[in-house]
């Protein structure tokens, strides 16, 4: 419901457009949308290929607690507040972790979403989803995200990916998760500044997209 649903209703609506009967319909995801894009694409022929942005390697449980850890460490240390709420975060984490397909019918929120929701994204395979899709793919990411990184998310897929036909990556230095200049270091605060995505990437997109024919 929160990403799938929209994102393939989408998709056949532009397949169906007379206007749009000669050209490619291409697919681009970003974060979550990224790591999802696979999926949305293998159940609509009308995509002819998908760009992944920014896309996790990890489970949200893994980057969930890094990423809170590393803002709480912006400033050098860490408060006693701080500290109360990544204990608090653990404790959810952990929680969402221990669940079974039993918890499958509790409505009960763990980080703004019920069990069901959590257990969807467990099962949810994104390396075999993205090597059987059979559709050229396009990975990009910005080397300075601390929320998907170059390291634990981008490398991963590389490795996964290299080897599989239609697949190609790149990495842009300077740029974060949203792909706009990061500041020194990377936080939250880059999100408060207005910008745009930064043409390169835009290009890159455009460059692939045009090479497919």
């Amino acid at each position: 419901e929160q990403v799938l649903d929209a994102a393939i209703a989408a998709a056949e609506l532009l397949s169906r457009q007379s206007e749009l009967e000669d050209r490619r319909v291409y697919l681009v995801g970003h974060s979550l949308g990224a790591l999802l894009a696979p999926s949305i694409a293998s159940g609509n022929p009308g995509i002819a290929g998908v760009v992944m942005l920014a896309a996790p390697a990890r489970t949200l449980t893994e980057m969930i607690p890094k990423q809170t850890h590393y803002i709480a460490n912006l400033d050098g240390e860490v408060s006693t507040e701080e500290r109360a709420g990544l204990k608090q975060m653990q404790k959810l984490v952990d929680q969402i972790e221990a669940l079974t397909p039993a918890d499958a019918t509790d409505t009960a929120l763990l980080l703004g979403a019920p069990a069901a929701y959590w257990l969807d994204l467990k099962a949810y395979p994104p390396f075999l989803q993205a090597r059987s899709l059979s559709k050229p793919i396009l990975l990009l990411q910005g080397e300075r995200d601390y929320q998907v990184t170059m390291a634990a998310d981008f490398l991963p897929w590389h490795q996964r990916m290299y080897d599989i036909e239609g697949f190609s990556d790149r990495s842009f230095a300077g740029l974060n998760h949203l792909f706009m200049s990061a500041g020194e270091p990377p936080g939250p605060a880059d999100y408060e500044k207005p910008g745009k995505v930064d043409a390169q990437v835009i290009a890159a997109i455009a460059d692939w997209i045009l090479a497919r024919g």
